[in-house]
């Protein structure tokens, strides 16, 4: 980065992979046109598609909050719906000190209650589950939330959840 501050003329901007980055860019004046690309903070590549929701690895992002100036965050995910936890947790808690603080219980409650209010409590248990061991408990919060689908009284949408299911509906795997 020494180099190409001397060499390249402006404008130039630097994509930063890996947090020793982030205090270089820092000594160099530069967090100002840096933007932090943790790859893989969402979800793993090579995969195949699935959820792994494993906040405590990704709490590593709360560092980010002690680069004022840096220009952005970014992630990479190839399935949005499936990964909607991870990407709730990462753009909440990449600029937030106390991201020890939320328990991954209440992190999935207020992302359950941005989608649907009264159905918040099912959606963080049935979230959670993802991180259980075994298939029983997953298998039955599973058909819980079908049962939920089928009878068509989710609710009434909340304020992400207009944006993500404009027509619920049409998002349904039955």
């Amino acid at each position: 980065m020494q180099g190409i501050e001397k060499r390249v003329s402006d404008p130039r901007e630097y994509l930063l992979i890996w947090a020793p980055q982030l205090q270089l860019a820092k000594e160099l004046g530069v967090l100002r046109k840096s933007l932090f690309f943790p790859y893989g903070a969402i979800e793993g590549e090579p995969t195949f598609p699935l959820t792994n929701l494993n906040f405590a690895e990704r709490r590593a992002l709360h560092y980010t909050s002690g680069y004022a100036g840096l220009e952005g965050t970014m992630a990479n995910s190839q399935t949005f719906l499936m990964q909607l936890p991870n990407i709730y947790y990462f753009t909440h808690f990449g600029w937030d000190d106390d991201t020890d603080k939320s328990s991954d219980r209440a992190v999935l409650e207020t992302l359950g209650k941005l989608l649907f209010p009264q159905k918040a409590d099912l959606l963080a248990q049935a979230w959670t589950q993802l991180q259980s061991r075994g298939s029983e408990a997953t298998l039955a919060e599973a058909g819980r939330v079908d049962e939920l689908v089928k009878s068509d009284h989710v609710g009434w949408l909340g304020t992400l959840g207009g944006y993500i299911f404009p027509e619920p509906p049409r998002f349904w795997l039955t």
